[in-house]
């Protein structure tokens, strides 16, 4: 399910936009977050991370901000 998001929706979403660059942040979807339960395993990550990096390629000249939040537990 979210590899197809990735795949088509945001794509599909960022052409509408000019960019000048993409924010990645948080981990709340992993599959040991209690509260979501959204489930993305280490490699649903991984895949969204590989994602990202074509993203701000393609659409804001390689600019991305990754920032890390959390520690609910």
């Amino acid at each position: 399910m979210y590899q197809r998001l990735w795949d088509q929706l945001l794509h599909q979403s960022l052409n509408n936009f000019i960019l000048n660059f993409i924010v990645s942040a948080g981990q709340d979807a992993t599959a040991l977050y209690p509260i979501s339960r959204l489930m993305v395993t280490r490699e649903g990550f991984k895949y969204m991370g590989n994602k990202m990096r074509e993203l701000e390629e393609t659409y804001c000249y390689g600019r991305l901000i990754v920032a890390q939040e959390g520690g609910y537990n």
